[in-house]
């Protein structure tokens, strides 16, 4: 057996280990709030391992007031979207994440199942992510 017969598999199966359809990848989305120019903004890093998916991110005003959590979440069940990700943030609040590929990028909200903090409940939702370079 060659080398090249052992190594073309390896490297097919890295290749396509994130495929075309992958939703892997930086995202962010900004929205109007209505208060003096503010916005409200998340951004979201999307990993798949193996036949998963991670999500990580932040959530904040872009001025500085009140809560910004952090989150995560994973997807077990990566087979067709729209995607549901087991939710949790810095804030102790508990929920599902749906993410939805779209032509621009992800849309992403959250549908709490525990609230804690109730002031993180604006940040989470509906938002249209756009896909981040690099």
């Amino acid at each position: 057996m060659n080398i090249q017969t052992l190594i073309l598999p390896a490297l097919l199966f890295a290749s396509n280990a994130q495929g075309a359809d992958s939703i892997a990848g930086r995202y962010a989305g900004r929205v109007a709030t209505g208060r003096d120019n503010e916005t409200r903004s998340i951004d979201v890093t999307v990993m798949q391992v193996d036949r998963h998916y991670k999500l990580s991110g932040t959530a904040g005003y872009s001025t500085g007031r009140s809560v910004a959590p952090d989150f995560d979440g994973e997807c077990k069940e990566i087979t067709k979207p729209p995607y549901r990700f087991d939710f949790t943030d810095s804030f102790g609040n508990l929920g599902i994440a749906t993410v939805t590929p779209i032509k621009s990028g992800l849309q992403f909200t959250i549908t709490m199942t525990t609230v804690k903090d109730s002031r993180c409940l604006p940040l989470y939702d509906l938002t249209k992510l756009k896909k981040k370079n690099g």
